[in-house]
């Protein structure tokens, strides 16, 4: 292998760092997408891994600066390009994908799967001019990720999730508690993993739910009359519960309502 050829082509490389605005569409996973970039990049969309954004691992044109045997290569049939996966994975938003990138083709289930596989299993060269180029390029879309991850906790830290009681179960009971109608107000509950206040929101009620910290950024299930109303992670320590009938007594709720990691 000529190294003082792919040194100098490194070195030429190096020098054209800059992104431009694309303007494109909405992103979805399995997208593989051209990125505003120069020198040339691009990005396989993986996962989303959380609502707006999106675990991606970014593809390069110069396979002959990334070392392995094993390594994903993307050919196409009505473009001119052959790409390959480099060795690491970035978050990108819903934004910047829009802002920065295009789409230039999609690819199938097993090939990011594949991709996946080998990110997670590969290592990256210590020293050497393999390891000067995907160190370069870490660097070149450190800052669209760490935008990215600093959106994503400013959004959630800035809105709890908000889970909506289906009408058929408000109406249950709504019918099965109309005599709380004339009851006396009680609206600050404590069940066995919460405690909640009811509020209103023009003439609405609803509940805002306080869990214990240790269950931030933890799956949780929120389960009432065994009925699973979310199902997932929380990044804050409160949600929301809305669409609830409006009553006087919601005491009923410390027994029925559950909240369980």
């Amino acid at each position: 292998m000529d190294f003082k050829y792919l040194n100098r082509l490194l070195k030429d490389y190096k020098k054209m760092k800059k992104f431009f605005i694309y303007k494109g569409t909405a992103p979805a996973v399995r997208e593989i997408r051209e990125m505003g970039a120069v020198p040339p990049l691009y990005v396989l969309i993986a996962e989303e891994t959380y609502s707006n954004l999106f675990k991606c691992i970014p593809l390069t044109e110069l396979g002959i600066l990334v070392p392995y045997e094993a390594v994903p290569i993307f050919n196409f049939k009505d473009i001119p390009l052959s790409l390959c996966c480099l060795p690491f994975w970035i978050y990108l938003s819903k934004e910047i994908l829009i802002k920065f990138s295009r789409v230039i083709a999609k690819t199938n289930e097993e090939s990011i799967s594949r991709c996946l596989e080998f990110v997670s299993k590969v290592k990256i060269p210590e020293k050497g001019i393999f390891a000067e180029y995907i160190n370069f390029e870490m660097e070149r879309l450190r800052d669209l990720n760490t935008y990215s991850m600093l959106s994503f906790v400013e959004e959630i830290e800035r809105e709890p999730i908000q889970i909506v009681v289906e009408d058929e179960l408000k109406e249950f009971y709504k019918r099965e508690y109309t005599y709380l109608l004339a009851a006396s107000p009680k609206k600050v509950l404590k069940g066995k993993n919460w405690y909640g206040i009811i509020k209103e929101k023009e003439g609405n009620p609803y509940l805002v739910l306080y869990l214990p910290a240790d269950f931030i950024g933890k799956e949780i299930k929120v389960i009432l009359k065994d009925k699973v109303l979310y199902k997932g992670k929380i990044f804050l320590d409160k949600l929301i519960l809305e669409n609830i009938p409006k009553l006087s007594d919601y005491s009923f709720l410390e027994e029925e309502l559950d909240v369980q990691i």
